[in-house]
This record gives C-alpha cells, structure tokens and sequence, in this order.
C-alpha cells in the first residue's frame, strides 16, 4: 500500500487491510537499502487481513536490507502473515504493537552477515551521498557518525518491548541476528482481556495484564476514515477480502513437454544454401519444410 524513503516521515491512523494480492515478498508498508533514512514513525495503524499471493505469505511492516531507525509503535496487526521483518537493519523500536493470529509477529535477521552481504558496499555508499557528518545532520541523526565502526552489517540496536502477541508465533528472531537485538518484556499467549476480540474490538479491558508491563492504550477510535466535506462520498464502503479467496482456483497448468532436437552432423554456412550435412542430414528440398513445422 505504501513504498517511502527518505527522513522524518508519520504514517499514523491508517486503516490497511486485503492489499499484496499478487506478491509474497512484498509489504503493506515498505522502506529499504539505505541507513541514512532516518527518524520515521510508524504508530498507530490498524493492519490486517493480509495474506499475499495465494495465501502463502505476505509482510506487514517490510524494512528490507539495512533500512534503519523506524520507530514502529502502538499499532494492531491482525491476521498478517508477518507482521514485521526486520531485513538486517539497526536501531528500529518494535514498541507497544498489538499481535493478533500473525504467524509470524516479528522477524529481525542478519542477512548483511551472510546471504546479502553483497549489498554492504552498497549501503555504504549511499549513507557517504549525504553529508551526514555536517549540520543539520550530525545533531539529528547523532548515531550515523559511529555507524561505520566495527563491523557495521551487525543488525544492532533493535528493541523489541512492551508489545502484546496472541496467536500465531511472536519471536521470529534468526538466531544470527538475536546477539544484536535488545530484549525487553513482552506479553506473549497470555490472554490480553480484549473488549471484544470476536468482532474486531481490541481495545484492552481495565483487569489486562499488559498495563503491569507499561503498556499505553491505542486511540483506536482515532483510526481509519473519519467524515469530511472533502469526501466524494460518504460513508466509504470498504469489504475485507477472506483468506480463502486468495487460494488458488485452479490446479497449476502441466509442465511444457520436452522435445527432444536432432544435431546438425556437420557446420552450417549462411549461404543460402542448404545443405544436407547442415539440417539434420535432411535433403534440401524437405529441409526448410520439416524446420518450420518442429520450429513453428
């Protein structure tokens, strides 16, 4: 639904649900490949329904290959196959989210270290485009002056605290990236005391047991379309797509057949002439025939 770069971005109050229909490897919200992208806010959204081509698996949150420093707080995931993937990147805040039915909540990787680590020069080079060690930057993004020190692929600096996860699995941590992720406390398959979870209604009721842990309400009530006399029209009629409409309908088309094609026996000139050694040891005169019949 929304592809960003760039810095100092609010994405906040926004209902997504039923998009990547016709990919897997894609993301209700996607950034990547640049670590100078920095100080986006990501709060305060309801994601759900999402389940990517032919249900086998969609991203929530994508922050592909070292996209850095999203703070990614207060929203609902429901029904998302992964609900945030972290792709190797550094300083990113998972805070204070709600995790409901996502197979996966929270991947974080290292793929820098490993599979992808072809890209590591590439990511230099774009932080080194931006003067990042002059102002305004150095006092905005303080962090990027050290962020070359050591090994920088490392996926540091990540936070994973206070989020609420029923349903599904909530640590998707590879364990080449869990040195380098923070841990904090979590409230995982523990029943939240929603409101009303059967219909949608995932506001935490006063006995929850994630207000020990500091956990902050989620203006639910601030989320999605709201009347204005800017609208088209109003009310805005807006369906969610069932898991099951995204399955294939049909069984997949057979393999091509296999031909099999006979050798030339000996070199072919571009003469204009054809000769028998030339196509397959065929005469001529059959020669060009029986090839636009196997060739078409």
């Amino acid at each position: 639904a929304v592809g960003f770069s760039g810095n100092d971005h609010v994405f906040e109050f926004n209902e997504m649900h039923s998009v990547v229909q016709r990919a897997n490897d894609a993301g209700i919200i996607y950034a990547g490949y640049n670590p100078a992208m920095r100080g986006n806010i990501i709060r305060h959204n309801y994601f759900h329904h999402v389940y990517g081509y032919q249900g086998r698996g969609a991203n929530g949150v994508y922050l592909d290959d070292m996209f850095c420093s999203a703070a990614i707080y207060g929203n609902i995931f429901h029904e998302v196959h992964r609900a945030i993937l972290i792709g190797g990147g550094r300083d990113n805040v998972v805070e204070n989210n709600l995790f409901i039915d996502c197979p996966i909540a929270v991947h974080v990787d290292a793929r820098m270290l490993n599979w992808a680590s072809r890209a590591v020069e590439i990511v230099k080079t774009r932080l080194e485009e931006v003067p990042y060690r002059e102002e305004p930057w150095r006092s905005r993004y303080p962090e990027l002056l050290t962020y070359l020190e050591g090994n920088y692929a490392e996926p540091r600096g990540n936070v994973i605290v206070r989020n609420v996860s029923v349903g599904g699995r909530f640590d998707g941590i590879r364990p080449d990236a869990r040195p380098f992720v923070e841990p904090g406390v979590n409230l995982v398959d523990e029943d939240p005391r929603f409101v009303d979870a059967a219909n949608g209604d995932f506001r935490l009721r006063e006995e929850s047991p994630a207000w020990a842990m500091g956990f902050k309400p989620i203006p639910v009530e601030r989320i999605g379309l709201y009347a204005s006399p800017d609208r088209a029209s109003w009310p805005v009629i807006h369906s969610v797509r069932p898991k099951a409409s995204y399955a294939p309908t049909e069984p997949p088309p057979p393999p091509p057949p296999a031909l099999q094609v006979r050798r030339a026996v000996g070199p072919v000139a571009i003469d204009g002439s054809l000769g028998p050694d030339e196509w397959f040891g065929l005469h001529p005169e059959q020669g060009i025939l029986l090839a636009q019949n196997e060739y078409g």
